[in-house]
């Protein structure tokens, strides 16, 4: 039994080496890319209120490996893993800014998994006499009750006037997006009437295109 208790406490027992880990940046980065999809994962999946557990939950479990790790370490002195902690969350940042300077958004990830898709859907459109190929499709909603209306509206349109100001938008393309049950008819007189909600368009790729809608 007294070897035993020696061998436990042996004074010459290498400590645990101290050095850079990578562990925490990943462990952030985690985090970070949940926190980056939630956005896209309540506009399908419309998780509303059970977004606030979804990201809460996993924050406080990071934030006590966090701060419990750095407690340790700093106390052990071990202060390379004190600054791999430290600037774990810095790194995890910095690379999901990095991908949205370069256009990686989680719009555009969406897009390209369900593109041959809707590209499919698109050709198999009818001939228009008016040469104008548009489609809309419905990519989500978040908000409700007290909390603002947000509205997704995924856009083929194949002239690419959406994008244009409407003073140079032809009377073929208002007549087709702007008549009564179009889901483009409340963008439409929105942005040529200057109706009170803001609409925002941004464009994905090709013809593609993304409709953001805030209404009160």
């Amino acid at each position: 039994m007294s070897n035993t208790s020696e061998q436990t406490t042996d004074p010459n027992k290498p400590a645990k080496p101290d050095g850079f880990t990578p562990w925490y940046t990943v462990l952030t980065g985690v985090f970070f890319l949940l926190v980056w999809l939630s956005t896209e994962l309540d506009r399908i999946f419309k998780l509303s209120i059970l977004l606030v557990p979804f990201l809460a939950l996993p924050g406080l479990v990071l934030a006590a490996i966090l701060i419990t790790s750095l407690g340790v370490n700093a106390f052990k002195r071990r202060w390379r893993r004190v600054i791999s902690i430290l600037v774990a969350p810095i790194i995890a940042w910095s690379l999901f800014s990095a991908l949205d300077l370069v256009g990686v958004t989680t719009q555009r990830i969406r897009l390209e998994l369900w593109k041959s898709d809707y590209l499919a859907q698109v050709a198999a459109l009818p001939a228009s006499e008016d040469g104008i190929r548009l489609k809309t499709w419905n990519w989500g909603d978040t908000g409700g009750g007290a909390a603002p209306n947000f509205f997704w509206t995924l856009v083929y349109d194949e002239s690419d006037q959406i994008a244009l100001p409407p003073s140079l938008w032809s009377a073929e393309w208002v007549q087709k997006t702007g008549q009564v049950g179009s889901p483009l008819y409340s963008v439409v007189h929105n942005r040529r009437d200057g109706m009170d909600y803001y609409v925002n368009v941004k464009h994905l790729d090709g013809h593609f295109y993304v409709v953001e809608e805030l209404h009160p």
